[in-house]
């Protein structure tokens, strides 16, 4: 054996050792995520039933506005970590403790020239005074924990993010639910501490942990690398709430706020497999980072293929059943929103497309490109509503969706061909893949009505075949796991 095939043994060795890492990670990765959303979802009864629907409104606001502040707060800082850890080996823990440092001074500065405009403030956010400083308390203490995460998963520390995952949870939940039943008169505030107190306490063991051994340092270095990265993304993260949320806006102007709730629980429920799949892709972007780090592209461009065609088994076997879904949680007077199920699950079949290169764009820190196309999305979506759901009724504004999406889908793909020149995948499969689903998903919707065991014979029949032309990839999972038992 010569020299140089001693080198590619060992570098074989080495790919195929990330890559069980990283099928074992990414699995436990993607459990843990869905397990978490479906106790969130399980427990959201609970609370319906024991606030009023006036508190329960408050408590959504609240959630609604940490979602959008969190992204300015943070500074979308967790999304330099993937490629600091390439750039900086071995320093991934002083690069995450100083941009924590970061994140923590930048939200003290918006916090000090809100306490100028306090009134003015809690006017905007349409909560009480005691909301909006726990709102704050909140995107204070906040990042650290998403740095942390970020951190195990890109060092396939996947039982660091399972333990952090499943304390938020279940502490926010039993917290939240104490609080509620305790303060009878603020159960807005008391289902809103929850969350705050819990993040409070694992943010203190973070924050003191990384001080303990020395991560916490100003290093200007690491701040200009991640704002790089991560800035261009806050335009990109605030385009995509535009591009979920004013469907809803449109809807209620122009046909009625009872076709808005029709159209929420047909998107909500969408927005479930969106869950899935947006925890497969989380978890599948350190093992392409690492690889792609590596050059290994055909490893990639192999692999993809999975995914993609997990993807579209998934959205098509939601379409397939959307007429027992919607009933099942909304009863027969949200029947009409079964036909707004396929467009929306069909654009975010074209999201997880799409984010495949996007993630070519974050890899080589091109991120304004992100943000350029989701803001072109964002404004053709509501060019679009405010042309077609006045004509055409709720189902409409899915359509547009679905067509943003697609457009999104086909901005990133030429940036990544033609202006990156990165030909990483096979475009054809991707297109080919998508246009499968369509087909399939109108074949589903032609037999919504009348021809229920057709659905669900033929929904068993497109599963049955997936499995049996994907067994070796499953199967390899599988056994990935028996022989890591086995090791133990």
């Amino acid at each position: 054996m010569t020299e140089n095939d001693e080198y590619n043994e060992v570098k074989d060795n080495e790919q195929n050792q990330r890559t069980n890492k990283a099928i074992k990670s990414g699995t436990w990765y993607t459990i843990s995520s869905v397990s978490v959303k479906a106790v969130l979802i399980i427990t959201t009864p609970i609370f319906t039933r024991l606030m009023s629907t006036t508190d329960y409104g408050i408590s959504a606001t609240f959630s609604s506005w940490f979602t959008l502040l969190s992204v300015v707060c943070s500074l979308n800082l967790m999304y330099s970590v993937g490629r600091a850890k390439l750039d900086f080996p071995g320093k991934l823990d002083e690069f995450v403790g100083s941009v924590q440092l970061l994140a923590l001074v930048f939200t003290l500065g918006v916090g000090l020239i809100s306490c100028f405009f306090f009134k003015q403030v809690c006017s905007l956010l349409e909560m009480g005074s005691g909301l909006v400083i726990a709102l704050y308390i909140y995107l204070l203490v906040y990042p650290a924990i998403q740095l942390t995460q970020a951190k195990f998963k890109y060092v396939y520390n996947y039982k660091g993010n399972i333990a952090i995952a499943v304390y938020t949870t279940l502490s926010t939940v039993a917290i939240s639910l104490i609080l509620v039943l305790l303060l009878k008169d603020q159960q807005a505030l008391g289902k809103s501490l929850g969350a705050v107190i819990s993040s409070v306490i694992l943010a203190i063991g973070i924050w003191g942990l990384s001080l303990k051994r020395g991560w916490i340092k100003a290093n200007y270095k690491y701040w200009k690398y991640a704002l790089c990265i991560s800035v261009p993304l806050i335009l990109n993260s605030i385009s995509l709430n535009i591009l979920a949320q004013s469907d809803r806006i449109f809807i209620t102007r122009f046909v009625g706020s009872h076709y808005t709730a029709i159209y929420s629980l047909a998107y909500n429920y969408a927005i479930l497999i969106n869950i899935i799949l947006s925890a497969v892709n989380e978890a599948w972007l350190p093992w392409f980072h690492d690889t792609f780090f590596d050059g290994n592209t055909g490893l990639i461009r192999k692999n993809v293929k999975y995914l993609v065609v997990f993807g579209c088994w998934f959205g098509v076997g939601c379409i397939a059943i959307a007429p027992e879904a919607i009933a099942l949680l909304g009863g027969s007077s949200y029947s009409e929103g079964v036909w707004a199920v396929p467009p929306v699950t069909i654009g975010i079949v074209c999201s997880f497309i799409y984010q495949q290169y996007e993630h070519i764009e974050l890899h080589l820190k091109k991120t304004w490109y992100i943000s350029v196309g989701t803001i072109l999305a964002a404004v053709l979506n509501i060019v679009l509503n405010y042309i077609f759901v006045p004509k055409y009724g709720f189902v409409a504004a899915a359509y547009t969706t679905l067509f943003c999406y697609f457009v999104l889908m086909a901005i990133h793909h030429f940036v990544s061909r033609v202006i990156l020149k990165i030909h990483l995948y096979d475009d054809k499969f991707m297109y080919i893949a998508l246009a499968a689903t369509c087909i399939l998903a109108i074949i589903f919707m032609s037999l919504y009505n009348k021809f229920w065991l057709y659905r669900w014979l033929l929904i068993i029949a497109i599963s049955l075949l997936y499995l049996i032309l994907n067994r070796k990839m499953i199967m390899g999972v599988i056994q990935n796991f028996a022989d890591k038992k086995k090791a133990k």
